[in-house]
């Protein structure tokens, strides 16, 4: 893939919006998503996210992650039902990681698969009992159709997300469901870090070599229409929401800041923009 293109739109015109010894951070001037350059990885992907930073923290707890996960998921079931009339029986997982949504969708009677590229998490997964494919969805031979694809935390770190999306969205049940979140590049944290983080190997939610997309709304929802979705909920949220973010409170300022975030959040200002969508219906 040529890494001067928008990996969102293919548009070839774009601002450099900081030059560093290795990365440029360019935003493009189609559909305003921001992406590194170059970005493609010099590795193969299951060396980058190896033993990835987010993926540790629910491992090393993940018995008290675990029924935060269930809660989590089983209100993101609820939405589908309410989108659908439909209350999914069967989940794809892409980019599992530890697996531990599998583990609640099976608590909660789903049929559930996952896929991962980072085998030692996936060794967790399996390690649970739960049926997770190594490599990347595009690469993979998945059979069947799912009610509800799950892409959690994932999508800014695919510097070919139309094909990852489109993919996903060939998984998709009749009635199915797809929940995908990713960075916000136009969150208030966000904005700060691009005025006065000066770091060479970060541009707001950029943050390379891993993060190499970070989207604005306009950029997400031509994502989602390239890839014949159409967005039934779109919303942001930030660390610590307690359905899409969960995360263990150890402290009073814990519980201040998540306060915080949640006004943000209702401003649309939130670190991450999430969407539950549907199949787009051709016209006749």
């Amino acid at each position: 893939m040529d890494s001067t293109l928008c990996p969102v739109c293919s548009s070839g015109t774009s601002t450099v919006l900081r030059k560093g010894p290795i990365y440029s951070f360019h935003c493009c001037n189609e559909c305003g998503g921001h992406y590194i350059d170059p970005i493609e990885p010099l590795v193969a992907p299951q060396v980058l996210f190896d033993k990835y930073s987010w993926t540790q923290e629910y491992s090393a707890n993940y018995e008290a992650y675990l029924p935060m996960a269930k809660r989590s998921l089983e209100e993101k079931l609820r939405v589908c039902e309410v989108l659908t009339g439909v209350r999914p029986k069967s989940m794809l997982d892409v980019g599992c990681g530890n697996g531990i949504y599998l583990h609640a969708g099976k608590l909660l009677g789903l049929s559930v698969l996952g896929t991962e590229v980072d085998g030692s998490s996936a060794a967790l997964a399996r390690q649970h009992g739960l049926c997770v494919k190594i490599g990347k969805l595009e690469d993979l031979d998945i059979i069947g159709a799912f009610d509800f694809v799950h892409m959690k935390q994932m999508l800014h770190l695919c510097p070919r997300p139309v094909v990852v999306l489109q993919c996903a969205a060939e998984k998709l049940a009749p009635h199915g469901v797809v929940y995908v979140d990713t960075h916000h590049q136009n969150g208030i944290f966000s904005r700060f870090r691009r005025i006065f983080q000066k770091d060479p190997l970060r541009y707001g939610q950029l943050i390379a070599p891993t993060c190499c997309i970070s989207y604005t709304q306009g950029a997400f929802n031509t994502l989602l229409a390239r890839c014949g979705l159409s967005s039934r909920r779109i919303f942001t949220y930030s660390a610590g929401n307690p359905i899409y973010y969960p995360l263990i409170s150890r402290s009073l300022k814990d519980h201040a800041v998540r306060f915080i975030k949640a006004g943000v959040d209702y401003a649309g200002m939130g670190s991450f923009l999430a969407a539950y969508c549907l199949a787009t219906k051709e016209e006749p």
